[in-house]
């Protein structure tokens, strides 16, 4: 468990741990990391009360989150390590030993995880959505992660010590949790019990889901970048696919605030291919003409667009067409989203 400035949260994840029932030893190690209000007291009594139970690593000096995430989990000695953030919660007593009895006898599994709730605030997890409204594939390996990171981390277990030492790049990247699943599917892939086990807390001051879109896409770029040189060879050009995916999204994001010279300068400067900006850029010109009812124009940036930029971005031939329709006839265009129900696609977002 790593914490920093969890007053609010801390005894509840604290205690969802000690809460296990399981037919085996245990222990809670948390990275305290220097907070400025009163989480390392509250676990400090938390610890006192639970003799033996709890191992707190007191910082002298705040080192971060990633250093703090690398030097907690060093310092777990078990067979097994489960991640438990301190604003998140688990929420089945069964949920330790369910994971250890998966991976006893899964023995070509590296790890495994759960379904979870998404809880805002001090929402209870029974009013809130599940993390996966459909269960995700059983077997998850590093290709599907590559290609969208789907596990809720307070649901992670893996086995420990499968590799020697974390890479030199792990404490100073940006994201922690993808690095580390990869790292550990090298040696296996992650089993999923489709049960909700924990609960993801979103507040105001989630290190995560508080920051923007753009600054997000920025991080994971730079991770898979960093990633890349561990993995084997075969999923490097994976790697390659997915950042210029990401760098596109970066595009989408640029062309929506109608940033088109920052979005030329960006594709330049970091796009291996510029289909994916060809397409984006005459997808959202045609748009722009829609809105100005210049529907000749429109149609024709929009027709191209579908030329251009295949598997490089998120705007799909759905999409394009959906806006083809809106400018041949409003009629046209609301049968065709009724059609596809609550499809999201980029034109409707604008609307």
């Amino acid at each position: 468990m790593i914490t920093y400035n969890h007053e609010k949260y801390i005894a509840q994840a604290v205690q969802s741990a000690l809460n296990q029932e399981v037919d085996f030893p245990f222990e809670i190690v948390i990275g305290e990391d220097f907070s400025t209000d009163r989480t390392r007291e509250i676990i400090t009594q938390l610890q006192r009360q639970n003799p033996g139970r709890i191992r707190l690593l007191q910082h002298s000096h705040n080192l971060g989150m990633l250093p703090n995430f690398e030097a907690t989990l060093l310092s777990c000695q078990g067979q097994y390590v489960a991640l438990l953030e301190g604003d998140d919660y688990w929420v089945d007593d069964t949920k330790l030993q369910q994971q250890v009895n998966f991976l006893e006898t899964h023995p070509e599994y590296s790890m495994c995880h759960t379904n979870a709730f998404r809880v805002i605030g001090h929402q209870g997890h029974r009013e809130a959505e599940l993390w996966h409204s459909s269960p995700p594939p059983f077997r998850i390996s590093a290709t599907h992660l590559l290609a969208e990171n789907i596990i809720a981390t307070c649901t992670v277990m893996y086995r420990n010590r499968l590799f020697d030492a974390f890479p030199d790049w792990f404490k100073s990247g940006f994201v922690g949790d993808l690095p580390l699943y990869l790292l550990n599917l090298r040696f296996g892939d992650a089993g999923y019990l489709d049960r909700p086990m924990g609960a993801y807390r979103f507040h105001d001051q989630s290190n995560w889901s508080t920051m923007n879109r753009r600054e997000q896409l920025r991080r994971m770029i730079a991770t898979l970048q960093s990633v890349r040189p561990v993995l084997p060879d075969e999923m490097q050009s994976q790697v390659d696919r997915v950042v210029e995916l990401r760098k596109c999204d970066v595009l989408e994001l640029l062309f929506r605030e109608s940033q088109f010279d920052e979005a030329s300068k960006y594709a330049v400067a970091e796009l291996a291919h510029m289909s994916g900006y060809h397409r984006l850029r005459l997808f959202y010109e045609g748009l722009q003409a829609e809105e100005g009812g210049h529907r000749i124009r429109a149609l024709w940036r929009l027709m191209r667009s579908m030329l251009h930029g295949w598997g490089r971005t998120r705007i799909g031939p759905f999409d394009i067409l959906l806006a083809i329709s809106r400018c041949i006839s409003p009629s046209l265009y609301r049968w065709i989203r009724s059609c596809r129900g609550r499809h999201r696609s980029t034109v409707t977002h604008l609307e």
